[in-house]
């Protein structure tokens, strides 16, 4: 895609913990993304993006040695001709430590398009058969 540089700004604001309930957690980011490529388009015909903003929030709860957290993103995109893509992102996974450096994590995450090919009906799901994907993962940390 022929990408020369890239410059963003993120910014990150949170709840502390003291103010909600014990082991619950809340915050939202906003980040904007400048892209320098050498070409408008990219090898394959496809449009590279030159600004991208992505609006994010996240949450969690962790009990003794279990936690559930959840997150959401919607992405803008903005091509160097001037079209604008809409996209999103979630995640939710469930985890559980095993041992003081030892962990194990079930998730499922799903991303798209906000909008179906007619560009007015959403797209966003929880779960989708085309685009979920669930995952297990073993944490080991020192």
């Amino acid at each position: 895609r022929n990408l020369e540089a890239a410059a963003g700004v993120s910014m990150t604001v949170g709840i502390q913990e003291r103010l909600l309930m014990k082991g619950f957690y809340i915050k939202t980011g906003l980040s904007f993304n400048q892209n320098f490529h050498r070409y408008e388009t990219a090898l394959d015909g496809s449009l590279n993006n030159k600004y991208s903003s992505r609006q994010s929030i996240y949450s969690g709860y962790a009990y003794e040695q279990f936690a559930l957290d959840v997150e959401f993103h919607h992405i803008n995109a903005w091509s160097y001709l001037g079209t604008n893509r809409e996209s999103f992102e979630h995640a939710e996974e469930l985890s559980v430590m095993l041992a003081k450096h030892y962990s194990l994590a079930l998730g499922h995450t799903n991303s798209g398009s906000v909008f179906r090919a007619n560009a007015t009906d959403s797209n966003v799901r929880l779960i989708d058969e085309r685009s979920s994907l669930v995952y297990a993962k073993i944490g080991i940390r020192y």
